[in-house]
């Protein structure tokens, strides 16, 4: 799960890496303005929303330990509240 996570993470900085240079390229190009004003606007907004992505694995990849802690911690105070009872 946490590889499968760490491989997607990657996929999508060389994702986000690629329309970089695409909106490079469209703003570079001798279009006509209004279209490539609209097609780097859909470019910008894709990035947007795979950075969007990209925070949100991250923010999973840092929480999984203090998930683990927290799970941890929960069976070490029901094997305290048992022991305590018997």
């Amino acid at each position: 799960m946490l590889g499968k996570k760490k491989q997607q993470l990657a996929y999508l900085k060389i994702e986000w890496a690629e329309l970089k240079w695409q909106i490079a390229e469209a703003k570079g190009s001798d279009a006509d303005p209004e279209m490539k004003h609209h097609y780097v606007n859909d470019l910008e907004y894709s990035q947007f929303l795979i950075d969007q992505q990209i925070d949100e694995l991250e923010h999973e990849l840092a929480m999984f330990p203090l998930r683990f802690m927290l799970g941890g911690f929960v069976i070490f105070v029901i094997g305290m509240v048992i022991y305590m009872m018997s």
